[in-house]
């Protein structure tokens, strides 16, 4: 029992020390309206904004691999990012510019 008990704690302890703090923003039009820090766990996807039709996520792929993923349900479509975050200079970004709008974000190390 104790080496269960052992077991689960590393467990829960590494997915931690692997987990990342990252800062992401938003902008509409050249208008930063969204800016937000959060955690992300290795092999998980997190919601950091929605802005009018547009929701946003992050995904954590592992050893320092991310993914945005955008989804428009007016479209609705899906549009991705992937790039490595390895130190603060590293930067994952993503643009749309049409007609109607110029959407941007990027994320970025909080550290």
């Amino acid at each position: 029992m104790t080496k269960l008990i052992v077991a689960i704690t590393f467990l829960l302890v590494s997915g931690l020390v692997c987990s990342e703090d990252l800062i992401c923003n938003v902008s509409v039009n050249t208008e930063v309206v969204a800016e937000t820090e959060f955690t992300v766990v290795p092999k998980t996807k997190v919601t950091y904004v929605l802005v009018e039709d547009y929701t946003f996520f992050v995904a954590n792929l592992g050893e320092s691999k991310y993914e945005l993923e955008i989804y428009d349900s007016a479209g609705p479509t899906r549009f991705y990012a992937t790039s490595y975050l390895r130190t603060t200079s590293d930067q994952l970004a993503w643009t749309l510019w049409s007609r109607d709008i110029l959407l941007e974000t990027s994320c970025k190390l909080a550290r």
